[in-house]
């Protein structure tokens, strides 16, 4: 489909038919980009957008072996806090101190 550039303010656009807009799943915001010298025009998405689904089987199966496919040992005897950081990962109070 050919069809001209209309001045749109200081820019220029392209009217595109609504069929089309439909489509392409194109709505009321758009990712823009140049590749390869076209101008590729696509659905907008929430960069989050299905994270949470994809969490779900992990929880559901509530695995405590999960990560044993990530971690190949599991003795974190070596570990030690940060200095000024106490086992849960909330600032402590310094050593010495009264404030409990």
């Amino acid at each position: 489909m050919q069809t001209k550039l209309v001045k749109m303010g200081n820019s220029q656009g392209v009217r595109i038919p609504k069929p089309m807009l439909a489509e392409a799943g194109l709505e009321d915001r758009v990712e823009m980009r140049l590749e390869d010298g076209a101008i590729v025009i696509t659905p907008s998405r929430n960069p989050r957008e299905g994270w949470a689904e994809s969490i779900d089987p992990v929880e559901a199966a509530n695995d405590p072996f999960f990560w044993d496919e990530y971690v190949e040992d599991d003795d974190f005897s070596w570990w030690t806090w940060p200095e000024g950081m106490d086992d849960t990962g909330e600032n402590s109070p310094p050593s010495g101190s009264d404030k409990t």
